[in-house]
């Protein structure tokens, strides 16, 4: 204690000049007193002793109070630049402004103090002064042969009011001489704000520019910007081009991730396949070329690859790849190794799917008790609302799936009495009511979806579903999966229902219309089933028996099936 006040006193000596304060070991900022006789200067080191004693103890705003009466008579840029960290950092940015407006008068060449001003412009929301404080740092830096344009952008880059940063570094843009920079710099700005649509504007200037390196820069920015708009068949045409004649690997990178995201596997699979013979070690290009074969089924080709990023220095990468890893494992039926590969993922971006997924495949290979089990512990160890909500409908679902009705209610319940409107938990448990038989309870809960989302496809599908199955209500079943097929006119489960709507009315003509394109689109077991007793009535018995066959070989413990085996064999379908 005796050395840090012994450190401050000289500090004050040299700011003030003189003292006629004195202190102890014992000292602490309340057990100070100064006599109201002692000169204007000493006031000033007994104020200024007391804030650096409160910053001390960790009271800033304390600090703050007693060091705001030192700078109203003091010429000394330390104090003024002092305060001026003080308040910025507890975030009172009126003290902070006063303090720091005061240095720039004591010290107007300290690049420091305008850097300061123009943060605080900015958290204040006064973007035309910041932009001007920009201004004044940029010039001074240039002619002192440093890099005035570069300092400014990652001053501005870091800043958290990132709108209004935004907002003065346009300011400022306008006014530099290095156009296709400053477009740049905006662009990466634009990015930070998820002003996507902004991005596109300030890069065109830079995509007509004659530097190569400028132009792919700016052709970086548009494609991300599109990306994250959802335009990726407009940022392709316009890559393309650039693409042939590049040699730049992150413009390769991104435009044959544009491919993925469009669903053209194939030619993004060239491109990377391309970059990974170049750049065989490249974190990004392994993992992406990875993510590329996962959707393309290609678990084989993509194991090693996550297997070696696994084993990678970088720890963000190699962690997540062992989510991916899981995924392979489970897709190739190896569940312990799934789970093993999953419960390494903790930790990371997919530590939440992970764990779903475990549970999961607890559920497929020791059954409902070790899955809830671990449920439970997961949702012991957290607090956050979200993850507890997704942990309880997957029990809820797991419950489901093992045919244990009553107790999977009783989990909804819990849910949709925290959250009354939660959709998952409303839907979940309308399946669990129409199970057991109670349809007029799951219509209670689709309908109150429908009342707050009257547009949910979902809701109207299933409701519709269900008063076709379990009803004579045809034609209500009729309008709702009718609009919900106007909404998503390609759905293949929205044309089931609606296929199967028209065989109980005993349309079953225009029901096989219906449930062969969506067959051609989702070959499942209730879609099949429909289909072949559809095909059953139109008597095509021959190909209602090979659809059957096809089906139960893919599908052999389906219990739908198995009922349909016996009942159009009994009706004499396969003769």
């Amino acid at each position: 204690m005796r050395d840090f006040i012994s450190k401050q006193m000289l500090l004050l000596v040299l700011i003030m000049g003189q003292t006629s304060c004195s202190v102890d070991s014992e000292t602490t900022p309340e057990s100070l007193t100064y006599s109201h006789d002692s000169s204007q200067v000493a006031q000033q080191v007994y104020n200024a002793l007391l804030g650096e004693m409160y910053s001390y103890y960790g009271d800033i705003d304390k600090s703050l109070t007693h060091y705001m009466q030192v700078i109203e008579n003091n010429d000394a840029p330390e104090v003024a630049k002092r305060i001026t960290k003080l308040a910025a950092r507890s975030n009172n940015n009126e003290n902070a402004m006063q303090a720091v407006q005061q240095w720039v008068t004591l010290e107007p060449e300290s690049v420091d103090a305008h850097q300061y001003l123009a943060l605080l412009n900015i958290r204040m929301n006064n973007a035309k002064a910041a932009a001007k404080e920009l201004l004044w740092i940029y010039h001074y830096l240039e002619k002192n042969n440093k890099n005035g344009f570069t300092f400014v952008a990652s001053l501005v880059g870091f800043e958290t009011n990132k709108e209004v940063a935004y907002q003065a570094f346009k300011v400022f843009a306008q006014k530099s001489k290095n156009p296709n920079e400053a477009s740049l710099a905006l662009a990466a700005l634009a990015m930070n704000t998820g002003n996507f649509e902004e991005v596109l504007n300030v890069v065109k200037q830079a995509m007509q520019s004659s530097k190569i390196r400028v132009k792919e820069r700016a052709a970086l920015f548009y494609a991300k910007a599109m990306m994250n708009l959802d335009r990726q068949e407009e940022a392709i045409k316009r890559l393309k081009p650039l693409v042939r004649r590049s040699k730049n690997t992150n413009l390769n990178l991104e435009y044959a991730r544009l491919l993925v995201l469009d669903k053209q596997y194939e030619r993004a699979n060239v491109l990377f396949n391309d970059l990974y013979k170049k750049y065989p070690n490249n974190e990004d290009i392994l993992y992406t070329l990875g993510i590329l074969y996962l959707e393309m089924k290609r678990f084989d080709d993509a194991q090693p690859l996550f297997e070696r990023l696994s084993n990678m220095p970088n720890r963000g990468k190699s962690d997540e790849s062992y989510y991916f890893l899981g995924k392979i494992y489970q897709a190739q039926k190896r569940y312990k190794k799934a789970i093993l590969a999953y419960t390494q993922a903790q930790g990371t971006l997919f530590s939440h799917e992970a764990e779903i997924n475990i549970a999961t495949l607890l559920f497929k290979t020791q059954g409902l008790a070790e899955a809830r089990a671990y449920l439970t512990l997961r949702m012991s160890k957290t607090s956050e609302a979200e993850k507890l909500l997704t942990l309880r409908l997957v029990e809820g679902q797991l419950l489901y799936n093992a045919k244990n009705y009553p107790q999977a209610l009783r989990v909804y319940k819990i849910i949709l009495e925290r959250y009354p409107d939660n959709f998952d938990g409303l839907y979940s448990r309308s399946l669990t009511y129409t199970q057991m038989g109670d349809i007029k309870s799951a219509e209670i809960d689709l309908k109150k979806i429908l009342k707050k989302t009257p547009d949910n496809v979902t809701a109207l599908n299933a409701l519709g579903y269900s008063l076709a199955c379990y009803t004579e209500r045809f034609d209500e079943a009729k309008t709702l999966i009718a609009k919900a097929l106007k909404l998503q006119p390609d759905d293949p489960a929205i044309l089931d229902s609606m296929g199967w709507v028209e065989y109980r009315i005993g349309n079953y003509k225009q029901a096989e219309k219906l449930l062969r394109q969506a067959y051609k689109s989702l070959q499942d077991p209730e879609v099949a089933s429909h289909l072949i007793e559809t095909l059953s009535k139109n008597k095509k018995s021959k190909e209602a028996r090979l659809i059957l066959e096809e089906m139960l070989n893919k599908f052999p413990n389906d219990e739908r099936l198995k009922v349909l085996q016996k009942k159009i064999y009994r009706l004499g379908v396969a003769n």
